[in-house]
């Protein structure tokens, strides 16, 4: 059983999808800036190496809990592991999440079910879960990762712009209801970003054809991110060439923008 068995002299930050990609950058984040951090993800391995690092490097105490967040019951799970360990939960960072490569129709169900119930259910329950515990406390920060794909038009037959928008809209109107009792609750929407999320899609060729200028490094998202959040601004469109982007799909009229492949 985890147990945070000393007196808390600094907050706690909660980040899914810990082990890799923004995540990871996540926990290098909150780490660096006095966090210490309950790490949640699938890849033991990776967990206890990352928590290993950056406890020595930072003086902050890192812990993991292995959980597959798009299995039914995983987030009261996860957040009953929580409780019995003695955690007080500071921070959350909802990043857990990918997408599929073949179009809806084309896929396994099975596989649409984990995704769904990964980036909406149990992003939602959690916030729902330890909510309350930062509103008891009169602070709290909640980071869910959306993207630039819930605000431009949607890839033919695929949930993941469903699903980011709703991250999206479900945060804003989180934070509305937060912001005056001292919780924050900010979306990040980056687009395009150097991880490994597109390796494990399958689709790295297509995306070398790319050009750089439409990349961000994962640390610049993460920032701004941080940032935000701090600002108890509800949401960041990370980098200039996205904002830009997010704003003509906004002037372009709707039966225009769906026009598009």
């Amino acid at each position: 059983m985890l147990t945070q068995n000393f007196e808390r002299p600094l907050k706690t930050a909660l980040i899914t999808g810990a082990s890799a990609g923004i995540g990871k950058a996540f926990a290098e984040k909150f780490a660096q800036q006095g966090f210490n951090l309950l790490l949640v993800a699938r890849r033991e391995e990776l967990l206890v190496s990352l928590c290993q690092q950056l406890s020595k490097q930072y003086s902050i105490e890192a812990n993991f809990i292995v959980k597959d967040l798009s299995q039914p019951n995983a987030a009261k799970e996860l957040y009953n592991e929580v409780e019995e360990g003695g955690f007080v939960i500071d921070v959350l960072v909802n990043n857990a999440g990918y997408g599929i490569k073949k179009s809806f129709t084309k896929a396994d169900w099975h596989q649409h079910d984990q995704s769904l119930h990964l980036m909406i259910n149990t992003l939602t329950e959690l916030c729902y879960l330890f909510v309350p515990g930062m509103l008891q406390q009169q602070y709290g920060r909640i980071i869910n990762v959306s993207s630039l794909a819930a605000i431009t038009p949607p890839f033919r037959g695929s949930l993941y712009s469903g699903i980011k928008s709703y991250v999206l809209h479900f945060s804003i109107a989180l934070h509305k209801e937060l912001r005056n009792k001292g919780v924050y609750c900010t979306a990040v929407c980056p687009g395009l970003t150097h991880t490994e999320f597109h390796n494990v899609m399958g689709v790295e060729k297509w995306t070398r054809r790319i050009p750089e200028l439409f990349w961000m490094d994962v640390d610049k998202v993460v920032g701004q991110a941080y940032i935000s959040v701090m600002k108890g601004k509800p949401m960041v469109i990370n980098g200039l060439v996205n904002r830009v982007t997010a704003m003509i799909m906004r002037l372009i009229p709707f039966r225009l923008a769906n026009a598009l492949p």
